[in-house]
């Protein structure tokens, strides 16, 4: 029988606080604005097992999300009852799902953020473990009080958004592959394999961990080949069978696996530069057309993200600017920024000490399997640097998640004359640390550390960082506390407000929200009805700093003016006369 000690006691504590404070956010936040098309997503392949509404995203996050719903029996009955849906159209499938139960989407949104409440403990647990069995009881403590208290992970655990669950899924493939390098043995190499493949069925991100893989390949090549082959196919075979049973064993043509209101793109961008590849052109545009392929709504998934991050056509925002594409140079500048704004003070100079404490004990690092701990943020930052997706920390969750355990080393340093000041210092930063934490709650989204005021954050970043459309609770409860019956509204995000109480006149939005009146989904982009307005007003930062709109001066005007409310960082009240 397990002997609970006093280190599994605060374990347990640190992880109901994590769990408390997620829970917190999760009642607090209105329906971040993925959340709502995941779920209904997810509704609909569980309902259907049909992965053509929405191939963008891998289905286990949908899924999970919506897992609850099913007891709920949510509206519509999937699949055909509504035009949209029966086309593959996700957005406005998503519209008339929460149209349909507009009365409980509510109780809807907080069933659907529970299984990620759990998982993201999990994930507490695993940083427990890994930095226990690294470093030691008390670097295992304090590792996991660093996450219990993560702004940046409590912005996301208590929603329902895959970046929890990829950021849980990866870490156990490098914690499982890292066992594997320690022992050799059979059981963690294939249950490497098997969470890799949960990994790349939450998001295609997932892919990254090849070059763990691959360096630690080319390091045991003096060894043959044939074992190098042996370990990519005990890795590969359980990634595979996993990611099959998470697209329902579906074997099908690409061209069968894409929306029909997405063919013609595809037939205009991809199959053109397919089949002009030398050699093998032909070929392959012949397998991609003729040929059905396992998991085939993975392929095209994975084809339409490559496409988003390698295209120019995304917005992004930074230092004041709008932007599109790749740019090395804007990326460094970007998550340089972002890294240095969004993560606690404390958790900087931890790192740095644990750094500290790694160079110190360099010889070792080899041997103890600390570098993929090293490898594992470094890759997915030059990714993420290297994207045309400068939009947020809830990409590179997994770098947080690694930085963390790095951190928790700071506890093996030891000092003869000092270890009470090492100590205190660490109790310090520790105490600094909540505080900072819990002076944001619940908008953790909105959290920025002592270098840049959160309500000033909009000037530099407009993004995941501090605008996901999760403040219309919090707006409503500010116009009922302020008697304000009607606001003039500018919002981002992807629900009608009026689902929160909240009663408007519209100002000029993204036209690609399904909600607004006369959308533009999808279509050529239509100049905004802007103009200065009076009264009260309530814009998003995202509209504000015109990311999205076609006239991007649309909100230059309010420039000049005061806001008197901040709601979280993401929505500026006006009252201008």
């Amino acid at each position: 029988m397990l002997k609970l000690t006093q280190k599994h006691w605060l374990a347990a504590l640190l992880l109901a606080l994590f769990a408390a404070l997620a829970a917190w956010e999760s009642l607090h936040a209105s329906a971040s604005y993925d959340e709502p098309v995941f779920i209904a997503t997810g509704y609909y392949q569980l309902k259907t097992q049909d992965f053509s509404l929405n191939p963008t995203h891998p289905p286990l996050n949908n899924q999970l999300s919506a897992l609850p719903l099913l007891l709920m029996k949510p509206q519509p009955t999937f699949p055909y009852d509504n035009p949209d849906c029966a086309a593959r159209k996700h957005w406005e499938c998503t519209e008339a799902f929460v149209s349909a139960n507009k009365e409980r989407f509510g109780q809807i949104l907080l069933l659907s953020r529970v299984p990620h409440i759990i998982l993201g403990a999990l994930l507490g647990l695993l940083i427990f473990m890994w930095a226990s069995q690294l470093y030691g009881n008390k670097a295992g403590l304090l590792g996991l009080a660093l996450y219990s208290f993560s702004p940046v992970f409590l912005s996301f655990t208590g929603l329902a958004l895959y970046n929890n669950i990829l950021a849980l899924f990866v870490l156990l493939t490098a914690y499982t592959f890292w066992q594997y390098t320690k022992t050799g043995s059979l059981k963690p190499l294939v249950l490497t394999g098997v969470f890799f493949g949960f990994a790349l069925a939450t998001e295609f991100a997932a892919i990254l961990l090849l070059p763990i893989f691959a360096i630690h390949a080319a390091r045991k090549l003096r060894f043959g080949l044939q074992n190098c082959l042996l370990l990519a196919a005990l890795i590969a075979a359980p990634a595979f069978v996993v990611l099959l049973a998470s697209y329902g064993f579906q074997f099908s043509t690409l061209p069968e696996s894409v929306p029909t209101h997405y063919s013609d793109y595809v037939s205009e961008k991809v199959y053109p530069n397919l089949g002009n590849l030398p050699v093998v052109g032909k070929p392959a545009l012949h397998i991609v057309e003729k040929v059905p392929i396992p998991f085939a709504s993975f392929w095209s998934g994975f084809a339409w993200q490559y496409v988003q991050t390698k295209g120019d056509y995304k917005a992004n925002f930074f230092a004041g600017k709008i932007y599109h594409g790749a740019s090395l140079g804007l990326g460094l500048a970007y998550f340089f920024l972002n890294i240095l704004f969004k993560t606690p003070i404390p958790l900087i100079i931890l790192f740095a000490a644990g750094l500290y404490a790694l160079w110190k004990g360099r010889e070792k690092i080899k041997a103890s399997g600390e570098w993929i701990l090293l490898l594992l943020p470094l890759v997915f930052l030059l990714f993420a640097i290297s994207s045309g997706r400068n939009t947020g920390p809830n990409h590179i969750l997994p770098l947080y998640a690694a930085i963390i355990i790095i951190a928790s080393k700071a506890a093996t340093l030891k000092n003869a004359k000092g270890s009470r000041l090492l100590k205190a210092g660490t109790i310090l930063l520790l105490a600094w640390y909540v505080t900072g934490t819990l002076s944001a709650a619940p908008h953790f989204t909105s959290y920025f550390n002592e270098l840049i005021p959160a309500e000033k954050s909009y000037k530099m970043f407009s993004d995941s960082s501090n605008d996901i459309g999760t403040e219309l609770k919090h707006l409503a409860t500010y116009l009922k506390g302020k008697e304000i019956g009607k606001v003039k509204l500018s919002y981002f995000g992807s629900v009608n407000p009026s689902l929160y109480g909240i009663s408007y006149d519209y100002l000029a939005s993204p036209r690609f929200q399904a909600w607004i009146p006369n959308p533009s989904l999808g279509g050529e982009p239509v100049s905004e009805a802007c103009g200065p307005s009076s009264g009260i007003i309530a814009v998003s930062i995202t509209n504000i700093n015109g990311v999205h709109l076609t006239n991007r001066s649309c909100y230059e005007w309010l420039e000049p003016h005061r806001p008197i409310a901040h709601i979280g960082s993401s929505i500026m009240v006006y009252n201008i006369p």
